[in-house]
Parts: structure tokens; C-alpha cells; sequence
């Protein structure tokens, strides 16, 4: 074989590469690809260095390497795929009209890797690329608007690194210009309407700006508008467009948001296949959904089917899997509420039991692990009030100290961390008449007080907690400044 391929000149054995690429393409054929691979390799030594083919021989080993690395996932085929490409725009002149179709490849191979090995300078590489050749690309190319989009995905996946707001900005401009380029009734319309409401809803969740919120939903509304009944995407434009109402009730606490969210939840997932990926995503936020009208509502039948989508999300979430602690600590939030309401021990067990094993499966620097702590805290103080089980007490004050520890100064739960290890306190102190429990028990209900603004739901309930404390202390040591 190898004094045959001597034979072949370089246009033929590049001819025969593309044949076994056509190949791979049409059977799939993992030979065919080695071959490809092979033949292009031989056809770039044997070009002479400056002949006119040297750069698109280059391009077409780098696409079989690319080739292939689809095909076996591994990592040295992207590497020898992008080095390929980097070699071709080494060597391609500034007025040469394929600089930004190389420019754009070699970006798109910083992509590709960024996903493969997630190394950050990759990702920057990637943008640093697409920016230069979408800055080359004239404003009536085809592919534009697809570049803009391109570099848009790059910005926002650096902006979940990086928390820049710049990066969500910049992707907002370019969304917005693809947007603007994409002529009506084009199949990637929908498409661009829903890139613009993610990166609006991201941006949400970072300035709290109502504005953004507002474009979201305006985005997604019309991503949804122009979506066929049969496109794959309609469940996930359904889903985006329910969170984004789901975070207008929180914003705002009006009910038709809330039960807005709720027909998106619900039709997204009658629409999502059992095998999908995104099955148990949609059951844990439809089940938070029914979670919040049932606080608004107090309607059993809500707490119910809580419980029932935190339950199958729960049994589709495989050991290990990264979210496996918050579906356990969802469904222990129903279970306590189910035991509030309903006053079944077997409710509150299973609380215990859901809270307790979500901590273990939570990392320490987990920013959720002060409420893993918290939650089980208060499912303690719970059975202990009613079993009159000292060792649940003692674990209450435990896990809710913890808790406290790590909340930071400025989290929104401050407060009802403190409310919540001075009722442990009181409890205990009334057990055992402890004098320091009654102290602690002061200390962490004044603390509470000062951390809850004015005008908020929970003053008089803290006051009066303090208050019956004030009391408690004044009875025990005659204090009249406590009375």
C-alpha cells in the first residue's frame, strides 16, 4: 500500500480522502473515516510548502480529525483537528475572502473543546476568534446572523464563569442583531426570539431589574407564538416561558403568574418523552408551582401534587446525579408541609429522612448547605414537640446552629435562621430552666428583630416572641427593665 500511495499525487490522494469522507458521512463506517485521515495526511506532506492547495489541504484534515472526533469523543482528534485549522489561517492572507469563514472554524473548535474539557481559556479563545470574524463578515453574508448568534451562545456561557454582567450584555447585542437580520418566516425566527429571552431572564436573576423579567416573557411569548405544534423545542419554550411567570409571581406575588406558570409547567411536560433528559427538570418545577399556590391557597389537593412531581422527579434522578440533594430536600419540604396541615408522624419521618440524606449528599462549600442544616433543624424542633424526644431538641439547636454559622451576613434567611435557634433555645430552656437558653434565646429573637425591615409580614410575630422571652427572663430573675 504504501509504495502505491507513493504513485498518487497529492490531488489524487486528497481526491480519495474526500471519497472516504463521503463515505463515513453516508454508512457511517469508522474504517472509512481512518482512511480519510490516512490519504489526507499523505496528501498534505506530499504538497509542496507554498503551493496554493497547502491551506485547503490543511482544512480537509482538519475535518476529519473533527470527523472523527465525533464519532470516538476523543479529546487528541479535537486537538489535532484545531491544529490543523490553526496551521491554514497561519498561512491565509489579510484580503483573502476565506480569513473569516478560518476565523470563524478555528473559534467554533475553541467551542467545541471548551465543552469537552471546560478550561475557561478556551472558552475566552472561542470568543476572541468569532469576534474577529464576525467583524470581517459583510453585512449581506448568509451567515451572519448565525455568527452573531454563535458569539452570542460564547458571551453567555462565559457570563455562568465569569458573573459579568458586561458578557450578558455583549450577548444581548448580538442576540438582538440577529434578530433584527432574520427576515420573517425564516425556520431560525423562533430560535432567536428564545436565545434573547434566556439571556433577558439571566440577567433577571442578577440585577432584579423588572424590566428584563418583562422582556423575557416578552421573548419567550413570542419564541412560543412561532413555534410549530411538531418542533422538538416546543416543550422547552413552554418550560422557559413557565419559569420565567414562576419568577414574576415571586417578583410580584400575583396569582395569575403563579397559575400561568403552572399551564406551561403542565404542558411541557405532557409534551416531553419519557426517556428525555429534562423529565425530572420539569416535574421539580412544576412541583414548586404547586408548591407556592398551595401556600397561597392552602388548598390540600396543591400540597398533593407537590408531592407527586417532587416524588417521580425523584425516581428519575440517578445516584450521583448533581441534583440529586435538592429533589430529596424538595420532596422533605412537602413532607413537612404535609405533616403541618395533616399531623401524620409518618409525614414528619420522612421529612427527617429526606432533609437528613440531601445533607449528607451536599459538598461543604455548597452554597444550599446552611439551609440543608436549617431544614433539618426545624423537622427536629417539629417531631420533638411532639414526642418530647430531648434528643431531637439537641439536634435542633445543633443543626440550626450550624445552619447560622454559615448563612452569610447579608442572606434574605438571616433573620428566620435566628428566630428559628431561639425557639430551639426557649424550648430547651423550658425543659431544663437553663438560665443561658433563656440568654440565647434573647439574643437570637433581638437579633432576628433587628435584621427584619420595617413594614415586613413577620414584625409582630418576632416581637412577640421576643416579648414572651422578656417575660420568661423578668419571672426568673426580677429584672423590671425586662417586663
Amino acid at each position: 500500500m504504501g509504495s502505491h500511495m507513493s504513485f498518487l499525487g497529492h490531488k489524487n490522494l486528497h481526491e480519495r480522502a474526500e471519497t472516504y469522507l463521503v463515505q463515513f458521512r453516508r454508512f457511517g463506517n469508522l474504517g472509512d473515516i481512518e482512511k480519510a485521515i490516512k490519504y489526507g495526511g499523505r496528501a498534505l506532506d506530499s504538497t509542496p510548502e507554498g503551493h496554493p492547495h497547502i491551506s485547503a489541504r490543511l482544512i480537509s484534515l482538519g475535518v476529519y480529525y473533527y470527523e472523527r472526533y465525533r464519532r470516538l469523543d476523543n479529546v487528541g482528534d479535537i486537538n489535532k483537528s484545531m491544529d490543523c485549522y490553526i496551521r491554514a489561517l497561519e498561512i491565509t492572507p489579510d484580503n483573502d475572502p476565506e480569513l473569516q469563514v478560518r476565523l470563524y472554524s478555528v473559534g467554533i473548535l475553541y467551542g467545541v473543546r471548551f465543552a469537552r474539557v471546560e478550561q475557561v481559556n478556551d472558552l475566552n479563545k472561542c470568543i476572541e476568534y468569532l469576534s474577529l470574524a464576525l467583524h470581517l463578515t459583510p453585512n449581506d453574508h448568509p451567515d451572519l446572523a448565525q455568527r452573531c448568534t454563535t458569539l452570542g451562545a460564547s458571551y453567555t456561557d462565559r457570563s455562568q464563569r465569569s458573573r459579568e454582567i458586561d458578557d450578558l450584555q455583549k450577548a444581548i447585542g448580538c442576540y438582538s442583531h440577529a434578530l433584527v437580520i432574520t427576515p420573517g418566516g425564516h425556520p431560525d425566527l423562533p430560535r432567536r426570539h428564545a436565545d434573547l429571552g434566556v439571556v433577558y431572564a439571566n440577567r433577571y436573576r442578577r440585577t432584579e431589574e423588572a424590566a428584563d423579567l418583562e422582556n423575557s416573557i416578552e421573548y419567550y411569548s413570542r419564541a412560543l407564538d412561532l413555534t410549530p405544534d411538531d418542533h422538538p423545542d416546543l416543550p422547552r419554550r413552554l418550560a422557559d416561558l413557565g419559569v420565567s411567570y414562576a419568577d414574576q409571581h415571586r417578583r410580584t406575588g400575583k396569582l395569575e403568574d403563579l397559575e400561568k406558570s403552572i399551564k406551561y409547567f403542565s404542558d411541557a411536560l405532557a409534551l416531553t418523552p419519557e426517556y428525555h433528559s429534562d423529565l425530572a427538570r420539569r416535574c421539580i418545577d412544576l412541583g414548586v408551582s404547586y408548591t407556592n399556590r398551595y401556600r397561597c391557597s392552602g388548598e390540600t389537593d396543591d400540597l398533593m401534587k407537590s408531592m407527586e412531581y417532587y416524588s417521580r422527579a425523584l425516581d428519575l434522578t440517578p445516584d450521583g446525579h448533581p441534583d440529586l440533594q435538592s429533589r430529596l430536600a424538595a420532596l422533605g419540604v412537602s413532607y413537612t408541609d404535609r405533616y403541618r396541615r395533616m399531623g401524620e408522624p409518618a409525614d414528619l419521618e420522612k421529612s427527617i429522612e429526606c432533609y437528613s440524606r440531601a445533607l449528607d449528599l451536599t459538598p461543604d462549600a455548597h452554597p444550599d448547605l446552611p439551609r440543608r442544616h436549617a431544614d433539618l433543624g426545624v423537622s427536629y424542633i417539629d417531631r420533638y414537640r411532639r414526642t418530647g424526644q430531648f434528643s431531637d431538641l439537641e439536634k435542633s439547636i445543633e443543626s440550626l446552629s450550624l445552619a447560622l454559622t454559615l448563612t452569610p451576613d447579608d442572606h434574605s434567611d438571616l433573620a428566620r435562621r435566628h428566630v428559628d435557634l431561639g425557639l430551639s433555645y426557649i424550648d430547651r430552656y423550658r425543659r431544663w430552666g437553663e438560665i443561658d437558653d433563656l440568654q440565647n434565646s434573647v439574643r437570637c429573637y433581638s437579633r432576628a428583630l433587628d435584621l427584619t425591615p420595617d413594614g415586613h409580614p413577620e414584625i409582630p410575630r418576632r416581637l412577640a416572641a421576643l416579648g414572651v422571652s422578656y417575660t420568661d427572663r423578668y419571672r426568673r430573675m426580677g429584672e423590671p427593665a425586662d417586663l
